[in-house]
């Protein structure tokens, strides 16, 4: 299995709701930061992706598969077992 990450990133924001046109502005709430850590599979020029959970006892079966778009993401950092971030 690959290394352990962090991925620091920024999530998109809806609105929920019936709006008038006139009351939505295009300034407004730029989403929400969020950090997610898991095992990576892969990277390239368009996303991070990474498993949240990998199973002991069935061959390493991996789960909760994350893509992270490359424009959302702010930093990613290799995590090492028993050390602070």
């Amino acid at each position: 299995m690959s290394r352990w990450i962090l991925v620091s990133w920024v999530d998109s924001h809806c609105d929920n709701g019936w709006q008038d046109p006139r009351d939505v502005r295009e300034e407004g709430h730029d989403g929400f930061m969020c950090e997610s850590a898991g095992w990576l599979i892969e990277q390239n020029d368009r996303y991070v992706k990474l498993a949240m959970s990998r199973s002991l006892e069935k061959d390493g079966q991996l789960a909760e598969i994350l893509r992270i778009p490359r424009e959302a993401i702010k930093r990613v950092r290799t995590l090492v077992p028993g050390r602070a971030r």
